[in-house]
């Protein structure tokens, strides 16, 4: 039997009942309704933080925060320590075993060296490396591309992923894969959700 692809979404601020196929009636939610009904809908999860740093370290660890290393928000300075190289992430565990991987959106784990998603199984990424990043102002934020490659480009607007996700549709082919989906729109006090 084939080993399955699957595909991770970490979002912030997000209720229960913030989608369709959760009961929401107040937002549409068409296109992750339709995941839900041709996959796996898991109906009970609880966060092991209410804020986003600690509660990705331990979705992205199986580990409490703590033991995570992330006890609190980071910092979105260029030299925020986070996520410790030595911590194994599922990314790391599934590339043992053969899967390609990829993180695309917010990580928030680290600017530093040994803290990027390179650095914890993620062959591919895309996104912003800090927190508070919204869709419409993108002030004072830095965006990172395909870390592997080693290229990291600072800037305040997003770039398009049109590359990534390429390469990424060509995995279905070659490999198993898995993706960490997490939307950069943030929680910070210029976030328009």
């Amino acid at each position: 039997m084939p080993r399955p692809n699957f595909v991770v979404f970490l979002t912030d601020d997000q209720a229960y009942c913030d989608l369709g196929c959760m009961g929401a009636t107040d937002l549409e939610t068409p296109h992750l309704d339709a995941l839900a009904a041709s996959g796996a809908l898991l109906l009970d999860w609880y966060s092991n933080s209410p804020v986003c740093s600690p509660s990705r370290a331990s979705l992205l660890t199986g580990r409490y925060p703590g033991n995570a290393g992330v006890r609190s928000i980071l910092r979105g300075h260029r030299t925020a320590t986070g996520l410790p190289r030595e911590v194994p992430t599922i990314a790391t565990a599934l590339r043992t075993l053969g899967y390609r991987t990829a993180m695309f959106g917010k990580w928030h784990l680290g600017h530093a060296l040994g803290s990027r998603p390179h650095e914890h199984g993620f062959e591919e990424s895309f996104g912003f490396m800090a927190r508070c990043i919204d869709y419409y102002s993108h002030i004072f934020y830095s965006t990172w591309r395909s870390a592997r490659r080693g290229s990291t480009t600072c800037g305040r607007t997003v770039a398009r992923s049109g590359p990534t996700a390429a390469t990424s549709r060509s995995w279905s082919r070659s490999a198993p894969w898995s993706t960490c989906a997490a939307p950069p729109a943030g929680t910070g006090p210029s976030s328009s959700t």
